[in-house]
């Protein structure tokens, strides 16, 4: 990970290296390579981001930010508008009212860069490290859940069936179901596989390949 000098000491403390050079290169403030793609976070604190929407640099960032192929921007603090729609903090000089400030996240939006939020410089040390964490992953599968059936039963060898049926064991999810698939060409349904035979599939450990096993013993 990959940080520019400016950021503070105790951000600057998780990267790996200082400088300026991918800052100007693509507009990001935290920096790193993740499975081949370069993955970029343009943080900024609020009182921050609402002078760089005024003085143009944000502008000048996001533009940068469209040579990553990951660009996110990271917004530190929470903006408090009053029932009038404007911002209730003198402190940020010549502020903006609530669409404006939609319209500036939307349009962000609209050029593929991530919006998201922190709330303290604390809570970004913590985002950012699971972010990065999150970006080396292989796949990203926590929302896919078992699908329930919503036709008959289906026809024997049925690749979508058989996911479902073995997405019912337990801790087997997607990928797992699709491991077994592949090892066994099919639903060892009459459990004719050994222990030791299960455990060659990827992902299934000792432990669960134990569950599984005592729910056909």
């Amino acid at each position: 990970m990959i940080c520019s000098p400016t950021e503070p000491a105790k951000l600057r403390a998780i990267a790996d290296s200082i400088t300026t050079t991918l800052e100007s290169r693509f507009g990001s403030d935290i920096t790193f390579r993740s499975r081949g793609r370069w993955v970029g976070i343009q943080r900024k604190e609020l009182k921050d981001l609402i002078a760089s929407v005024n003085d143009g640099r944000l502008g000048t960032n996001l533009m940068q930010m469209d040579a990553l192929d990951v660009a996110v921007l990271l917004i530190e603090g929470e903006p408090r508008f009053t029932l009038e729609g404007e911002l209730s903090n003198n402190a940020y000089g010549r502020g903006l009212n609530r669409a404006q400030w939609r319209g500036v996240l939307w349009s962000a939006q609209s050029r593929g860069i991530w919006v998201c939020h922190t709330k303290n410089l604390d809570d970004t040390i913590e985002w950012v490290q699971q972010f990065e964490a999150w970006c080396a992953k292989d796949r990203h599968t926590s929302l896919i859940k078992r699908e329930p059936v919503l036709s008959p039963w289906g026809k024997p060898g049925n690749a979508e069936y058989a996911r479902h049926i073995l997405m019912g064991l337990p801790g087997v999810g997607v990928e797992l179901a699709d491991r077994i698939l592949a090892k066994f060409g099919s639903i060892p349904w009459q459990w004719t596989c050994t222990m030791d035979e299960l455990m060659e599939v990827e992902g299934l450990g000792k432990v669960k390949a134990k569950k599984i096993m005592e729910l056909f013993g």
